[in-house]
């Protein structure tokens, strides 16, 4: 007499995690600006929806310090020549034309290196979070001006009983319930232990 028997389906257990952990999104990128600047427009609200490359703010960065002495120098040398050009040839002689055409030339130099404007990005598509400036705020190269956030994935972190080492692996399926009221359930990956 044959038996038959129902192929048996993937097994289910039940983990209850042995504390609580943290639950943030795959994706927070911070934004920096890459020197010390001056904000003169932000482009976006806390909670906003972005994408990638576009403008969150626009700030003004202080130049080179290098450049900016070297073209100090030039414009105060040219404005000295100025001088004896002008007693020399005249005021209205084509000597002392061209120089001061040089001399507006070297302040715009100057000008630019000084205050060089830079349109900051999303590194990636995303929400805003953590909006810290707004246009007049000060920043330094270290400070976080926003984040940029993807939270459509999750990473949930929880502290599991030692009594669950070998039953669970990277890579396996699992399905997150969150407890209390609402009882909802999401699929999810294990992506380390």
């Amino acid at each position: 007499m044959a038996r038959r028997c129902a192929a048996a389906g993937p097994a289910r257990f039940q983990i209850a995690p042995a504390g609580t952990g943290p639950v943030l999104a795959a994706v927070d990128q911070a934004v920096v600006v890459e020197r010390r600047a001056t904000v003169s427009s932000v482009s976006v609200v806390e909670g906003a929806q972005v994408q990638q490359g576009q403008e969150l703010l626009a700030v003004f960065t202080i130049g080179d310090s290098g450049a900016i002495g070297t073209a100090t120098n030039q414009l105060r040398a040219d404005e000295k020549e100025l001088d004896s050009v002008r007693a020399r040839d005249g005021a209205g002689a084509a000597s002392t034309l061209a120089l001061l055409d040089r001399i507006a030339v070297d302040r715009q130099t100057l000008t630019d290196l000084k205050s060089t404007p830079l349109s900051v990005t999303a590194p990636v598509d995303g929400h805003i979070s953590g909006l810290a400036v707004q246009a007049g705020s000060e920043v330094t190269r270290t400070d976080v001006v926003l984040h940029v956030v993807d939270d459509r994935k999750l990473r949930v972190t929880v502290p599991l009983a030692a009594s669950y080492q070998g039953l669970i692996a990277a890579g396996q399926n699992a399905l997150l319930t969150i407890p209390g009221g609402s009882g909802k359930s999401f699929e999810a990956t294990v992506i380390g232990i």
